[in-house]
């Protein structure tokens, strides 16, 4: 969804989903408050726990107090849930050691959905694959 937010007095913007539809239990998935600058911004959210099942969305926009509190939104999606979701990595360090013959690497995977492990394989030099490991997931804190 793209959002707009702008002014001194900005309120609340808010998603929520009804499920199942047509209960009136309405759960908050998003929301933010506050200026937050001129132009557009993409929020990107996930709502899986909702696949395969009926509901319903609403967004909501509490005005601030005051006349400054321009709120808006725009391309609003619901689209079917993928069955696969493509990883995305990068390896973000190698750190060789010669004297062991190792070589080391650091690899941020993001995009798994709601996988909780990760195959990787690997070649030498353009060789066949090695033995596939599972990698379980650390989470790092990022600043």
């Amino acid at each position: 969804m793209a959002y707009n937010m702008f002014g001194a007095t900005m309120g609340t913007l808010a998603i929520d989903v009804e499920d199942p539809a047509m209960s009136n239990n309405w759960t908050n998935l998003w929301s933010l408050s506050g200026d937050q600058g001129q132009g557009w911004f993409l929020t990107p959210f996930l709502d899986h726990a909702y696949s395969g099942t009926s509901v319903r969305y609403r967004v909501r926009g509490v005005a601030g107090t005051g006349g400054t509190s321009d709120m808006a939104f725009d391309y609003f999606c619901v689209r079917p849930t993928p069955l696969c979701f493509d990883p995305v990595a990068t390896v973000t360090s190698v750190v060789p050691d010669c004297s062991t013959g190792t070589l080391t690497l650091d690899v941020d995977v993001t995009s798994l959905g709601d996988a909780t492990n990760v195959t990787a394989e690997y070649a030498l030099n353009g060789g066949s694959y090695g033995p596939a490991a599972c990698l379980e997931p650390r989470v790092f804190a990022r600043s």
